[in-house]
């Protein structure tokens, strides 16, 4: 499974031409970034997110979404993102995970509450 770091950063500077108001770019340090994408194969797709959220949560987003990929986002008690991630299946296919980075890079500030 190759990690197209590329085509995410392409996904990225694309979207940023095409809204005004979404501050979007890779980051060059991991903790200075607002957002992490996590790439994973298919097969780990639910072990990661159970190992991120925990057994509970990660059985009820599996179970209400069936996600191939998903956004999740850590709110303050004010509702501002104060943190995002993407998980993305970097084994999915070439359209799936195109399809993937953006739909997700673009739900990531208002994404699913963790």
């Amino acid at each position: 499974m190759a990690c197209n770091t590329a085509e995410i950063a392409a996904a990225a500077a694309n979207i940023g031409t095409h809204t005004g108001h979404l501050d979007i770019a890779m980051a060059e340090d991991p903790d200075s970034a607002n957002v992490i994408v996590t790439v994973v194969r298919k097969r780990d797709f639910a072990k990661t997110l159970k190992a991120r959220f925990g057994a509970k949560k990660a059985k009820a987003l599996s179970h209400s979404f069936a996600p191939v990929c998903m956004p999740g986002v850590g709110k303050d008690e004010t509702y501002r993102t104060r943190r995002a991630e993407v998980f993305l299946p970097g084994d999915a296919g070439d359209f799936t995970f195109s399809d993937c980075v953006y739909e997700e890079l673009l739900q990531a500030p208002g994404g699913i509450c963790f």
